[in-house]
């Protein structure tokens, strides 16, 4: 869950009827410093009000990986792919005859996908956004320093430093509004994230089975083409034994043609879908 703003700082405590106190103060060098670093000590005890302010981490709102959904078990899970190589690919393009598990090729596919990347990279932009959207709770520190030497009686070396604070109080609700609309848009993109690790989880199955498939087409297809020319075969003997007509010949003929159509076919399918598990995976399609 994301933090509400209001409930988790101390920033929203004041409602005074006017909108800007500032404060400025001028000095020599020596007291001035001392001014502006009591300033510095007091913005950071009001920066510590709070243990966990999103503006400081806004990152631990966001998965912490392209593949990983927003919200995830703590326990660590075994990976499904063996430590060996893969993600990336070249290296010739690794697999030198392994027949890669469909567990392996989501588990690629949730590391390497561009789609769960670029999801993942706008809901980090998100959390930025909001992390700065809450820059607004805070003062606004200013300060110049400026010297200058003299000559004659008065000799030495002089300066001054200025320093100017200042903090909205009151805007009529426009900066919570602004707030709360930034966190809004950093819990519709972690959805956005999940929906895109939902669709390769539902991208690389379909294209894994529709692969093995026409494999297993190929595989009957060879079979049936097998059986079909040992027809023609047996057709044609009798047919030169007297005992079959040319027409029988010519009808074995046509189913053998018809069988290697349909080889051809499912082969070119296998490589048709052997290209689309290659990219849903995010691999090139020709691998």
């Amino acid at each position: 869950m994301l933090p509400k703003d209001g409930q988790v700082a101390c920033h929203d405590v004041m409602a005074i009827d006017f909108s800007l106190i500032g404060m400025a103060i001028q000095r020599r060098v020596r007291g001035g410093m001392k001014i502006l670093c009591l300033s510095l000590m007091l913005v950071m005890a009001f920066l510590g009000c709070n243990k966990a302010m999103p503006e400081l981490g806004p990152d631990k709102f966001t998965s912490t990986a392209p593949g990983k959904a927003y919200v995830v078990p703590k326990e660590k899970k075994q990976e499904a792919l063996p430590a060996k190589k893969l993600p990336g690919l070249s290296d010739e393009r690794q697999p030198s005859g392994q027949d890669f598990t469909l567990a392996q090729l989501v588990d690629v596919a949730l590391r390497i996908n561009p789609s769960t990347k670029v999801a993942w990279e706008r809901a980090r932009s998100a959390a930025a956004q909001w992390g700065v959207a809450r820059g607004d709770y805070y003062p606004t520190i200013s300060g110049d320093v400026s010297g200058y030497g003299a000559g004659g009686s008065a000799r030495g070396v002089f300066g001054q430093v200025g320093v100017s604070l200042s903090y909205l109080l009151l805007d009529f609700g426009g900066r919570e509004a602004s707030v709360e609309s930034a966190r809004q848009a950093l819990a519709a993109a972690n959805w956005n994230h999940n929906q895109a690790i939902q669709d390769v989880l539902r991208n690389v199955p379909q294209a894994y089975y529709e692969y093995i498939g026409y494999k297993a087409q190929v595989r009957a297809s060879e079979a049936s083409l097998k059986e079909a020319l040992t027809s023609l075969d047996s057709t044609e003997q009798r047919r030169r034994a007297g005992v079959s007509t040319i027409a029988d010949v010519l009808q074995a003929r046509s189913n053998a043609d018809q069988v290697r159509l349909t080889l051809v076919a499912n082969r070119g399918g296998v490589k048709v879908s052997r290209g689309d598990l290659a990219t849903a995976v995010g691999w090139p399609a020709n691998i």
